[in-house]
């Protein structure tokens, strides 16, 4: 559903993209008991990382300011035969962006071996 975020110079072995946004409510205006308007803190982000390398015992490490959940990593269950490829390994994290310090560090571990890192700068939603 949400693209792949290759602008920049992306990773070789694993990809991100941008998920559906946290939901945040920092107000709701009432009438008469009735919900007719929130306001919603839109500085929050969901990033899901996934690879589809064929590696044993995948592991990402995400560093950053804001960091508020990392998922533990996932395998894609359902076969993408249809498309010549091996599921997917992936996981997601929440972050509230810091405006002064917006970039996140990436690495893609297998077997506790560094295989791949990079950063990624969260309100240019490229990588460097």
């Amino acid at each position: 559903q949400f693209p792949r975020i290759n602008y920049g110079n992306p990773p070789q072995n694993f990809g991100l993209k941008e998920g559906r946004r946290p939901r945040k409510v920092l107000n709701v205006e009432m009438n008469n008991d009735v919900a007719v308007g929130k306001t919603i803190d839109t500085s929050y982000k969901r990033i899901e990382l996934y690879t589809y390398e064929q590696l044993e015992n995948i592991t990402f490490e995400v560093e950053g300011n804001g960091i508020e959940f990392v998922s533990n990593v996932f395998k894609h269950n359902a076969p993408l035969a249809l498309y010549g490829i091996e599921p997917p390994h992936y996981m997601y994290f929440d972050i509230k962006v810091d405006d002064n310090e917006p970039e996140v560090s990436i690495n893609l571990f297998s077997n506790k071996k560094a295989i791949e890192n990079k950063k990624f700068h969260l309100k240019d939603m490229r990588w460097f």
